[in-house]
């Protein structure tokens, strides 16, 4: 069988969601490694909920593109796609190869509160974060870079600890009207002043007029979407990463 022959059957016993496995591994892109397939089965509600915001989007923007997965099974008409690391690099050029129907337009640069350049700690797989030290990189801000393109529809943000720099070079981003979603991965531990950042980048949706929900343990087969209270405790007490989804209805 497929599922056995490519090594994840046991997963999609542990999602109970065979229906959903088959249907995604029946239309969408081939994949180099099986750890960018599995990404369906582990991130499988905030996947589901990415699916369902790209279907009639125009522009997807993917911050933080490891190896492409995202941009790949976009429904978007323009996906762009962010990454620095030449590891994942080497990794999302082999996927973009493997799918040439695809269209991404790839960014090896950062993306950050700033123009101009950036240290990036490379050669940690998806780990990889910006850093004192480690190779330099040409750096954008979302606003920037859509200064004079179309707006985005949806963007996802997973940049292992800059994501409240990426939000700071995005305020003119967010603002726009045709942005109704933005999929974004909290890591408290790579944070530095993590309570401060991590309310910076709620208030700044929350007055942009998004509403927030989080996603359980994304490791966790028990997959629920509920809304975030605004309480403080609730957007500032994380010591695990957290998957957040902001929306405009």
């Amino acid at each position: 069988m497929f599922l056995q022959r490519i090594g994840i059957s046991s997963i999609v016993e542990e999602t109970e969601d065979e229906d959903f496995v088959l249907e995604y591994l029946d239309q969408k892109p081939i994949f180099s490694e099986l750890l960018d397939v599995r990404c369906v089965f582990m991130e499988r509600e905030y996947f589901q909920e990415f699916l369902k915001a790209t279907e009639d989007a125009e522009v997807f923007c993917d911050v933080g593109g490891y190896h492409g997965f995202y941009s790949l099974v976009s429904y978007a008409e323009q996906n762009y796609c962010f990454e620095v690391d030449p590891e994942n690099l080497d990794g999302l050029q082999k996927n973009l190869e493997l799918n040439p129907e695809q269209e991404v337009n790839l960014q090896k640069k950062a993306v950050w509160n700033k123009s101009g350049k950036v240290n990036i700690d490379t050669g940690h797989g998806g780990k990889c974060h910006v850093s004192s030290t480690g190779l330099e990189r040409e750096a954008v801000t979302l606003d920037s870079f859509f200064e004079d393109r179309a707006d985005p529809d949806i963007i996802k943000i997973d940049v292992e600890g800059a994501e409240a720099d990426v939000v700071l070079g995005g305020d003119n981003t967010l603002a726009c009207e045709d942005l109704r979603a933005v999929l974004l991965e909290i890591h408290p531990k790579l944070l530095n002043n993590t309570t401060s950042k991590v309310r910076n980048i709620y208030s700044t949706f929350i007055d942009h007029g998004f509403d927030c929900y989080r996603f359980q343990d994304h490791r966790s087969t028990n997959l629920e979407r509920k809304k975030i209270e605004t309480s403080q405790s609730e957007i500032t007490n994380l010591d695990e990463n957290q998957m957040l989804l902001f929306s405009r209805s």
